[in-house]
């Protein structure tokens, strides 16, 4: 997936619904690639119906935003986009999805918008096939979180000092920028004897601790226990290599205790 981050903007013309992060990944790689000025890139990969652009860049620029008429925030740009997932769950610090200007839009696009304080990512699928439209803001959500999430990483996670939990030294990670220190999810699931499950479809990690309901998605800023949701200091990332470790804030153990 590391391809992604040399360029500004991808278009891929994908024929399958990916079903794992790995899929996503080999498909990418295994794309006729084509160069299309300094900072856009291509990725044919099929004779598909979707054509799906992804964009992932810092976060140079201020975009402003402004309130709608019933209530929610939407990007003051050209694009009509209103806040939130296709899923309902946060994604990013702030993320936004299509707001359709006419039916045919809404049944043939599907848009996904997510910021971060230090990094943006936007996905537009047009062209979406019949058969895959009451799924296709889910897939195109999905591949928001796992862009995004690896981005991040990729951009700003460095070595960091070991960390200690539950009387374990786990291998530690900084994020530059936001100073916050990382743990790979699985060392620090099993420091705590946690057993967990991974929704792939849906880019989420849930377990239970003392008792508690814990629901983490990727790409989050936030954590919910027991049904509320909690602010996490950084989004949950996806390491930059093919290993894809999830990485969560140390602050994670203490906001699910």
């Amino acid at each position: 997936m590391k391809v992604i981050f040399g360029a500004l903007s991808i278009v891929i013309f994908a024929t399958c619904q990916a079903s794992s992060r790995h899929s996503v990944v080999d498909a990418i790689e295994a794309g006729k690639r084509k160069l299309n000025g300094p900072s856009a890139q291509f990725w044919s990969l099929g004779n598909g119906t979707r054509n799906l652009h992804i964009v992932l860049s810092p976060a140079n620029t201020r975009i402003e935003t402004k309130t709608s008429a019933d209530g929610r925030r939407v990007p003051d740009i050209a694009f009509p986009m209103i806040e939130g997932s296709y899923s309902g769950l946060p994604l990013g610090e702030l993320s936004f999805i299509q707001n359709a200007r006419s039916a045919t839009q809404a049944s043939r696009q599907r848009d996904v918008m997510a910021w971060t304080e230090f990094e943006r990512c936007s996905v537009h699928a047009y062209a979406v096939s019949e058969s895959l439209r009451d799924t296709g803001g889910l897939w195109v959500e999905k591949l928001a979180r796992l862009s995004l999430a690896k981005y991040a990483a990729d951009k700003r996670i460095r070595a960091g000092s070991s960390q200690s939990v539950n009387g374990r030294s786990l291998a530690g990670f900084t994020a530059q920028k936001s100073n916050v220190n990382f743990v790979r999810f699985a060392d620090w699931a099993t420091a705590r004897g946690i057993q967990y499950t991974y929704d792939s479809a849906k880019c989420t990690i849930s377990f239970t601790r003392n008792g508690k309901s814990v629901l983490l998605p990727i790409a989050a800023k936030a954590v919910r226990v027991n049904g509320t949701w909690r602010d996490l200091p950084d989004i949950v990332m996806i390491s930059p290599d093919r290993d894809e470790r999830t990485l969560v804030p140390v602050a994670l153990d203490a906001l699910t205790n």
